[in-house]
């Protein structure tokens, strides 16, 4: 709720001040997260989710500030949010009245261990744009880049097998087997604020007075510290590709 409020203030603040603006670009595309942290990576190799199901449309707006012909101030935000449940992919549960435990799938199991991971990131930013070639023929090339500060968020709820808690069942067919304590988890990293980078690279197309279509890509670089609860994981992966088309208004 916080990320969506402060992305809503900033568009008001910046519609506020036309009089200082030469370009409105609302933008729709798809997000794609590097996912190169562990708890990216544990949560793709243990799930039944993978790293291509992250992959989501996002929306974005801009205000450019025209200085010439060739160069232009550029603000704005990109806005992605991932909702994904899934169950343990070599895991299933059975309950004792020790508790639940992870056993191994050459078991049936009494259901299946689940959780939901689920990720936002909002990277607002402030860079330079280079027009080469001048904005006067109805092609437009363009190079971007410049500093992020980046809204984000994560959080975990359902089973999580804890592979530290190591207990052994005495089969009778397989032996001593390494099982796992299952517990419930419900965490949230609430939204948090992290800075990096960004580059862009695009063309805009002229197709009416005043309007242009636009393709672009876009990369963010970026890194988050987690908080208390997922302290034992390096800090969250927040670099991301966006690739968009988007709508110009001059003015």
């Amino acid at each position: 709720m916080k990320k969506h409020i402060l992305a809503l203030l900033m568009v008001l603040a910046l519609g506020a001040v036309p009089a200082f603006s030469n370009s409105l670009t609302i933008r729709i595309g798809s997000f794609f997260p590097d996912g190169k942290s562990d708890l990216w990576q544990i949560e793709f190799d243990q799930m039944s989710f993978k790293k291509s199901n992250y992959q989501a449309t996002a929306f974005g707006i801009d205000y450019e500030l025209f200085l010439n012909k060739n160069f232009s101030l550029v603000m704005g935000f990109d806005t992605y949010v991932k909702n994904k449940a899934g169950y343990y992919r070599d895991y299933v549960g059975y309950e004792f009245p020790e508790g639940v435990f992870a056993f191994p799938l050459d078991y049936e199991g009494d259901f299946d261990l689940t959780h939901a991971f689920d990720v936002s990131i909002t990277p607002i930013q402030a860079g330079l744009k280079i027009t080469p070639f001048g904005r006067q023929s109805s092609f437009i090339p363009y190079l971007a880049a410049g500093a992020t500060v980046t809204l984000w968020s994560v959080s975990l709820f359902g089973d999580m097998i804890d592979f530290t808690d190591v207990w052994i069942y005495e089969d009778p067919d397989y032996g001593d087997v390494d099982i796992y304590g299952v517990y419930p988890v419900n965490t949230r990293e609430g939204t948090k604020i992290s800075v990096g980078a960004y580059f862009a690279g695009g063309f805009q197309y002229v197709v009416g007075n005043k309007i242009t279509l636009q393709a672009e890509v876009k990369y963010f670089s970026g890194k988050g510290t987690l908080g208390e609860e997922l302290m034992d994981f390096e800090p969250f992966d927040l670099s991301s590709l966006f690739i968009s088309l988007g709508l110009n208004y001059w003015f």
